[in-house]
């Protein structure tokens, strides 16, 4: 899902999810491991990523994500929006 560089798109990501889920029986598949985040852009909501581990969530798997290594925003943002990158924000 990721490249040589460790880079990818939400949409590849996405799909393994999807596969992850398709074959989770067939495989016993039970928990998923994402170790990857990116910039929150919307509501976990409306997110696709967010959604799809969710999804995965739905279908009886665990899901670990990392939450990130952002520094922490300015004072001018105290509630620490924005720390925690997507797809952990689903989890918050």
């Amino acid at each position: 899902m990721l490249d040589q560089n460790g880079e990818g798109t939400d949409s590849r990501v996405i799909a393994a999810i999807d596969t992850a889920i398709q074959l989770k029986d067939q495989f016993n598949i039970r928990v998923i491991n994402i170790s990857l985040g990116r910039q929150v852009f919307e509501s976990y909501q409306l997110d696709p990523l967010c959604q799809a581990v969710e999804q995965a969530w739905k279908a009886g798997m665990v899901v670990v994500v990392g939450s990130g290594q952002r520094r922490p925003r300015p004072l001018s943002h105290p509630n620490g929006y924005g720390t925690i990158s997507a797809p952990a924000t689903t989890l918050t």
